[in-house]
């Protein structure tokens, strides 16, 4: 559960009970709570959301009228229908994305009848949404117009006080310092490989404003998820070392006793944030493995044409395995404690100035032979470029689907990104050849495996 300043119940959102909101008769709308009794238009939820974003957080209760001669506590629980509920989740998306400028962050919990202590019938359901504090504030209605939460009521005000407005600007300028800090942060691999190396360090955030939220998340939960070969079929199995640090825990990963393979790291913060640290694999022309594959031979012949033969080369066939098999981790990790909304990813490379970049993809193979052969001109930078919270790449995890499929696909989806700044075009060959490069990245990902 994230961060908030007043919780009008026990426990955690995600174990939240529809009897549990008892004690909401003796809470009044204010400065962290209010109240519905019917779903509210996209436009008007905006209003509660962008209030609740610039205040410092609240909750929105969709299926409660409030007691207007009781200090405006919970009345009546009548709550909304089925079909109702779950209107109100997409609406909640479209209020969030289209309707507040940034996007507003929040959580939900639909608490279903029937509930004797509420009287809520059989049918009808109440949607709990929280809203923590925005750290990109202000937020901005629709309506050009900022609004805030005020006391003894459930209806957002409008903010009139400049003041006010230059505290929330300033509050953004802070949020973005810490991330551009903790993105800048070099360790791990840093401290395991030498500065000669050339690594990169993916960053999965599920708070990119660093608010300082705890997840609960046993370390015995931990070790056992990271210890699972459930995303075998990707990439790795399990990682196998894992320990404690002041603020979360550490994975590392051993494959086939390589010393490379060793340093790639998994470090999860109590807030839900991570980092994998991954050494990226690369050899002299001169060493670089073929495991009887044509396109690797096609690869190093064609170096050699151009008069290559002293190039370093980077593999990132394997660093794409080891994308998604992070990402499952992390998808996994998040569904012990609850986490369903969507989280933030970005990478960042560096020592990898000079450096030929190499996919085991035909499509990539073919373009070069046209194009010319790329290397890596810059030694430290990210993908997408930037340390602020609109250069990251957000990702919404799809339940339908199962852990290790959600990691792959989400993996290409922030990986495009990451290989167009290594001077690999990896959409292109999506959109030229769809069935050709799923073809080609199964391939690839088996490679990875193999080597």
């Amino acid at each position: 559960m994230k961060v908030y300043p007043y919780i009008p119940f026990r426990g955690e959102l995600s174990a939240l009970t529809a009897s549990a909101l008892a004690g909401l008769r003796e809470i009044g709308a204010g400065w962290y709570v209010a109240y519905e009794e019917s779903l509210p238009a996209a436009k008007d939820l905006a209003k509660h959301l962008a209030a609740f974003a610039n205040h410092s957080g609240g909750w929105l209760f969709i299926g409660i009228t409030e007691d207007k001669d009781n200090g405006m506590r919970a009345g009546s629980f009548a709550g909304v229908t089925a079909n109702a509920a779950g209107e109100a989740l997409a609406r909640l998306r479209e209020a969030a994305r289209t309707c507040v400028t940034p996007e507003v962050c929040f959580e939900t919990k639909i608490l279903k009848g029937p509930a004797p202590e509420l009287n809520l019938p059989e049918g009808q359901s109440i949607l709990v949404i929280g809203v923590p504090q925005g750290g990109n504030p202000p937020y901005i209605h629709a309506s050009g117009k900022i609004y805030r939460r005020a006391a003894g009521r459930s209806a957002p005000a409008l903010e009139m006080d400049r003041h006010a407005v230059d505290l929330l600007s300033s509050r953004r300028v802070e949020s973005q310092q810490r991330l551009a800090g903790f993105l800048s942060a070099r360790s791990d691999v840093a401290e395991e490989g030498g500065d000669a190396q050339a690594k990169a360090h993916l960053y999965l955030l599920e708070d990119p404003f660093l608010t300082g939220g705890a997840q609960a998340l046993p370390y015995e939960a931990f070790s056992s998820a990271m210890l699972a070969s459930n995303t075998e079929q990707f990439a790795f199995a399990g990682f196998s070392t894992f320990f404690t640090t002041p603020d979360g825990y550490i994975a590392k990963l051993r494959r086939h006793n390589e010393a490379l393979a060793q340093l790639v790291t998994f470090r999860w913060w109590n807030d839900g944030n991570a980092r994998v640290s991954i050494p990226v694999s690369e050899h002299f022309l001169e060493t670089f493995p073929l495991y009887s594959d044509p396109q690797r031979a096609d690869f190093v012949r064609l170096l050699r044409a151009r008069g290559l033969e002293k190039a370093r080369v980077a593999d990132l066939s394997q660093f794409l395995a080891t994308l998604a098999v992070a990402t499952a981790k992390y998808l996994h990790l998040r569904s012990l404690v609850g986490l369903r909304q969507p989280f933030w990813a970005k990478t960042r490379f560096y020592g990898c100035r000079g450096i030929v970049p190499f996919i085991n993809l035909r499509q990539y193979v073919e373009i070069i032979k046209v194009r010319g052969v790329p290397h890596i001109e810059d030694d430290d930078f990210y993908a997408p470029p930037g340390v602020t919270t609109d250069t990251l790449v957000k990702l919404e995890p799809a339940e339908s689907v199962g852990i290790s499929e959600q990691g792959l696909r989400l993996a290409l989806r922030f990986g495009v990104s990451a290989f167009r700044a290594v001077g690999i075009d990896f959409d292109g060959f999506a959109k030229e050849d769809p069935q050709g490069f799923l073809r080609d990245l199964a391939q690839s990902m088996n490679g990875a495996r193999r080597s």
